[in-house]
């Protein structure tokens, strides 16, 4: 297998990973395990880190190709006397 690849699957499992533990925190605040404060601090980390994997797997822009100047285009043929193109 490719290393992309393996770099999407590796994203997309630490994705996964951040969400559930914004759900953890979430529920660990509520329940008054977790103080609010450590809860807001390390749910504001776990969407920094979501952001920058999500970023990781966006696709990357290609790299421009050298640009090819368009033909000119044909001098467009006029209609001289006797109906002949000249």
């Amino acid at each position: 297998m490719k290393l992309h690849h393996w770099k999407r699957l590796a994203c997309k499992v630490a994705c996964t990973f951040c969400v559930l533990l914004i759900v953890c925190l979430f529920s660990a605040v509520v329940e008054g395990t977790l103080p609010l404060a450590v809860g807001l601090v390390l749910g504001l980390l776990d969407l920094v880190v979501l952001n920058s994997l999500c970023g990781a797997l966006l696709p990357q822009p290609e790299s421009p190709e050298k640009a090819v100047p368009a033909a000119e285009a044909a001098p467009a043929f006029r209609i001289a006397m006797g109906g002949k193109a000249a």
